[in-house]
């Protein structure tokens, strides 16, 4: 059989993702809860096809809340968490109906059999939230099999396959495949795909149907995300390598520009939704529906996106570093060589221009999976190079390996809660490979950033103070502690509690010694909310009040029943904390050293066993 390799590759690769996806069904709370890009895009199905109230989303939003046994929002409550006020009592919905359009074909289908399969016929029951996700799931499985035809023009059948293996399962195309393919980054990668693979088509021979379809592509991607307008870059510098190569373009447009003008509508047609959407909502053609969020092109975040352990692309996905050293090995001629090489600085500048240049939601930098249709270029064109390197080959093949099965399981352990990508610090994230379990130490590391000793490596030197507040000398004291008299209660009147506060000069701190700091405490009521905590906090100061170093965690969500978790937020539970503080040179010009708690929420806090100690490794 003619390139097996890759066929049967292709096939293993679907059905690993479609099992993922089974797995992960979860994913469809990424909508019912109402958070997030999937909801803003998802909307649109329902407001459409079932509520027929697109102009307020009411109905919609009330269907999904009773969905989920939720209360129907009050009339003045929003229902997108950001909304813009406008005439008429529209709602605008900030996020494009482009990839609604897409999955629309897959709603419509659930639509019809909800009721002949039992399920409610509300927009919102598991089969059309179902539908919607596989959807997106469908258009990778379409992208891959169109990624894979357009290498087997460039590249031989074994090396297709590798390349096909390591972008599907070794990247975050994996997680917006099998986790969120609600999202639409899944949709974008499958239009890319196919755009490069009609632009090859056209220039190969000129016709309606690859004319037509590269507009459509190039249109439906830029009205997904309007930034992708740069997608236009693929159609018109295709095959470019030198002047008399540019000059060949022209001439061909210039002989086809009848079906030039056809992909020019194809591309103005698949805009039209969403020009009519707005004109409906906001009376205007063209409207800048993210209001106050901007990019800001003078001051690029492009080392974060790309590094950063916050989501950054290769930080979490290394194998496409591979991709980027391929490009440089492809051959001046190669058609698709000046394409990525105008193509990826472009793209890599606006989307690390925006002003969150995390982009939150993913599992590393969400807009690059879009590129991934032309870094295969780059991902074939190094396992190319390697061929001829047996030694090499064994090795990188060990490497694409451990990928696979690095990227996997951290998808894994962000279903269970074990990591959050977007606040992961560099201790955090290398402490986590492969654990199967949060512990004590990863979830202080999370917060601290630094990284922190096994107790059993540690000694105690000086315990430098102890407080169970049984003396009872404040109004704050409360009975609220099982095991004690009293404790201290913080709350919106009091904010702050002060443990310890000493000279540097008295307690003798020196360089490479830890303090310890570590306190019993209690929510008083469920409730999460990673922007407001209580934190408990080491600090020194210099003599004019300077902080010179700080560490803190957060309580609030290290209150929890179970094994210690990045997402506990219970109530009326008592809980150990603790964390060290490493000293530095820093010390040398400080003053003081403090430890307090501070409690800025609406959420009061029991605190009680306070103890600060010096410790020393062992």
């Amino acid at each position: 059989m003619k390139n097996k390799y890759s066929f049967y590759s292709y096939f293993a690769i679907i059905t690993v993702l479609f099992a993922s996806f089974c797995y992960y069904q979860g994913n469809q709370k990424r909508i019912l809860d109402g958070v997030g890009d999937a909801l803003g895009y998802y909307i649109y199905l329902p407001a459409i096809i079932v509520q027929g109230d697109l102009m307020t989303f009411e109905k919609s939003f009330a269907a999904k809340e009773v969905q989920v046994g939720r209360a129907i929002p009050a009339k003045d409550k929003k229902l997108f968490s950001n909304e813009q006020p406008l005439p008429n009592n529209h709602v605008l919905d900030k996020y494009t109906c482009g990839v609604a359009v897409l999955a629309s074909p897959f709603y419509i289908v659930a639509h019809i059999l909800a009721p002949i399969l039992g399920f409610e016929q509300n927009g919102f029951s598991k089969i059309y939230t179902n539908a919607y996700l596989f959807a997106g799931l469908f258009y990778v499985f379409w992208g891959l099999w169109l990624i894979r035809k357009i290498l087997l023009l460039y590249f031989y059948d074994s090396v297709v396959a590798i390349t096909l293996i390591l972008l599907s399962l070794a990247t975050n195309l994996y997680y917006f495949s099998a986790y969120e393919s609600g999202m639409a980054h899944s949709f974008l990668f499958f239009l890319y795909a196919q755009l490069i693979f009609s632009t090859i088509r056209f220039y190969d021979s000129p016709n309606l149907k690859s004319a037509l379809l590269i507009g459509l592509c190039a249109g439906g991607i830029t009205a997904i995300r309007p930034t992708e307008i740069i997608s236009l870059v693929i159609p018109l510098l295709y095959g470019v390598h030198n002047w008399e190569s540019l000059k060949s373009n022209f001439n061909v447009w210039k002989q086809h520009y009848g079906k030039i003008i056809f992909s020019i509508s194809g591309f103005i047609l698949a805009g039209v939704p969403q020009m009519l959407y707005w004109k409906a909502v906001t009376n205007h053609f063209l409207y800048y529906s993210y209001e106050k969020e901007s990019f800001d092109f003078k001051n690029p975040r492009i080392i974060d996106g790309i590094f950063s352990y916050q989501n950054g692309w290769l930080a979490y996905s290394p194998i496409m570093a591979l991709a980027l050293v391929g490009l440089f090995l492809l051959k001046k001629e190669f058609k698709w060589k000046i394409v990525t090489f105008v193509f990826l600085p472009l793209h890599i500048y606006i989307i690390y221009s925006w002003w969150c240049w995390n982009y939150i939601n993913g599992i590393g930098s969400r807009p690059m999976v879009e590129t991934y249709p032309l870094l295969a270029f780059g991902m074939a064109s190094f396992w190319t190079w390697l061929e001829s390197k047996k030694v090499l080959e064994t090795l990188f093949l060990g490497i694409g390996i451990l990928a696979i099965y690095l990227f996997t399981s951290l998808v894994w352990q962000f279903s269970e809660g074990l990591v959050w990508t977007e606040n992961t610090n560099k201790n955090f994230y290398w402490y986590m490979v492969g654990k199967t379990k949060a512990d004590w130490r990863s979830v202080t590391m999370f917060d601290t950033e630094e990284w922190q000793p096994d107790t059993s490596e540690i000694s105690v030197k000086k315990i430098l103070v102890k407080e169970n507040f049984e003396d009872s000398l404040s109004q704050n004291f409360v009975r609220k502690n099982p095991n004690s008299k009293f404790c201290f209660r913080l709350d919106n009147k009091k904010e702050f509690c002060q443990i310890y506060n000493a000279k540097i000069s008295d307690i003798n701190l020196k360089k490479d010694q830890y303090i310890k700091a570590e306190v019993n405490f209690m929510r008083e009521h469920t409730g999460q909310d990673f922007n407001k905590n209580s934190m408990f906090t080491i600090a020194y100061f210099d003599k004019d009040g300077k902080s010179l170093k700080s560490v803190s965690i957060r309580l609030d969500n290290k209150s929890n029943r179970g094994e210690p978790s990045i997402w506990g937020w219970e109530a009326n539970i008592w809980t150990k904390a603790y964390f060290f503080m490493k000293i530095d040179e820093k010390i040398e010009n400080a003053e003081n050293v403090k430890v307090f708690v501070w409690n800025p929420t609406e959420n009061p806090i029991h605190l009680d066993d306070f103890e600060v100690s010096l410790c020393e490794r062992k």
